[in-house]
């Protein structure tokens, strides 16, 4: 005979006892009675919890594709509210919206969650405004520029001046409104032939999306000529994936959604991604480590 936690018609058993694996019902005088067997049930609940967790990551974005798919960019000071970080803009590079926007942010561990100080400055890549709250793209603190480490998915090429994200932002916009393929290979030829890294390793990035698969012929011989020093192991990479699929090489082909994920796989930093929804309109990425040289990764 089973011993019960009742209440009133309904009854649950507790864990350790004889019963079915999950539970049942039985039928008495006093009606239906339910039992669990929740030492099962909190089992089950624990492996999807965790298993939930652990698929949370928000896709990574090149830079170009972060001035490309973000509703709004904007250059402005950090300001807290209640413990809530603000950003009072000083100048919308694309898109508009309110001069003082809340900064919402999508992570799952706490040392992924992005760090503002007050009065820091920054650009951020942020999508529409929802109930006051302007969320930060892709996922953590990808969306929050300039950079001042080399923390993955950026690299030492990435690391840049304040003047230097805005002029690639009106590089990459211009790109985008060039309407003839001459106008279009003239901007990234600017940019390759650029002293400035970060410029130089936008301008391979921007070759990589599939959107602009079409110039990379025409670029070629840019590409080939670029001098790039031993240390700059990203743009390397960058330059030899081109390359490679100029050549007709068999090599995955890049979709935008997925630039920098192909990317990285065809450069051999890594392995073992898988895409999951979380929302509509967002996509998501979990697996394993792009560079096990690091340890500042976003999977577990």
């Amino acid at each position: 005979m089973s011993r019960f936690l009742q209440f009133d018609n309904v009854a649950f058993s507790y864990p350790g006892m004889a019963e079915p694996l999950l539970g049942g019902v039985t039928v008495g005088q006093k009606g239906l009675t339910l039992f669990v067997n929740w030492k099962i049930i909190l089992a089950l609940l624990c492996v999807y919890v965790i298993s939930d967790a652990n698929a949370f990551k928000c896709r990574t974005y090149m830079f170009p594709e972060s001035v490309s798919v973000a509703d709004r960019i904007v250059l402005g000071t950090v300001e807290f509210s209640n413990s809530v970080p603000l950003v009072v803009v000083s100048k919308d590079l694309k898109g508009e919206g309110p001069r003082i926007t809340r900064i919402g942010s999508k992570w799952v561990r706490e040392k992924d969650q992005p760090v503002f100080e007050p009065g820091q400055r920054v650009f951020l890549f942020l999508q529409y405004e929802v109930n006051g709250v302007s969320d930060l793209l892709g996922y953590g603190d990808q969306a929050v520029w300039p950079k001042t480490s080399a923390k993955w998915p950026f690299y030492s090429e990435h690391i840049c001046k304040e003047e230097d994200i805005i002029s690639a932002i009106k590089i990459i916009l211009g790109l985008e409104r060039e309407t003839s393929i001459n106008g279009k290979l003239a901007i990234l030829r600017q940019m390759i032939g650029s002293t400035n890294d970060f410029l130089r390793t936008v301008a391979l990035e921007c070759l990589t999306m599939n959107k602009n698969a079409g110039l990379v012929p025409a670029m070629k011989n840019d590409v080939k000529r670029l001098m790039i020093g031993p240390d700059k192991v990203y743009m390397r990479k960058l330059r030899d994936h081109i390359q490679r699929e100029e050549s007709n090489e068999q090599i995955p082909a890049i979709k935008d959604r997925f630039a920098i994920t192909n990317l990285i796989d065809a450069a051999g930093l890594n392995s073992g991604f898988k895409e999951v929804h979380y929302s509509e309109n967002q996509y998501c990425l979990s697996g394993s480590a792009v560079d096990t040289r690091r340890e500042d990764k976003y999977d577990n």
